[in-house]
């Protein structure tokens, strides 16, 4: 398994951004300052990854921190709101 982990700094996602994400080949990776306009409207998807945002929000309107995997998520409860907790469900 290949974990990659980044702080996004509320950027807005380029093409750059997203071939850096590729290229890692990572199957699963932790965000932080992650800016909204990543995820799908659903907030489930993220690139071809599932992910889970935290709940909770900055004061620039981006979530704290994400989880993205290859595989699905199950979202578990946050222990933090600086935090998103997931659990593999294969």
């Amino acid at each position: 398994m290949r974990i990659g982990t980044w702080n996004v700094e509320n950027r807005l996602m380029t093409e750059q951004h997203r071939d850096l994400i590729l290229k890692q080949e990572c199957d699963v990776w932790l965000l932080t300052e992650v800016n909204r306009k990543w995820a799908d409207e659903a907030g489930t998807k993220i690139l071809h990854f599932n992910a889970n945002l935290s709940k909770e929000v900055m004061g620039r309107n981006q979530h704290w921190a994400a989880v993205l995997s290859v595989l699905p998520l199950e979202r578990l409860k946050d222990p933090h709101e600086a935090s998103a907790a997931a659990r593999s469900t294969e």
